[in-house]
């Protein structure tokens, strides 16, 4: 079960709160840190308990779609 499955009660509410971590990087690098001079992060928002969703999502339109254009 994933982090955001798991603390999904917690990640709503009044008060902000966020669960932040890495899903995938484009490019393989051996460092914690990429060494390029620009890095580009994305914040994205959803419903804790939607998180499968998303990431199905996620993966049909940002790796199916655009590999069939």
């Amino acid at each position: 079960m994933d982090s955001f499955t798991l603390n999904q009660e917690h990640l709503s509410g009044d008060i902000k709160r966020e669960l932040l971590r890495l899903i995938e990087a484009p490019i393989a690098n051996e460092s914690l840190l990429p060494n390029t001079e620009f890095v580009q992060l994305r914040h994205v928002e959803f419903a804790a308990n939607r998180y499968a969703e998303y990431r199905e999502w996620r993966y049909v339109y940002f790796f199916i779609q655009w590999e069939c254009r």
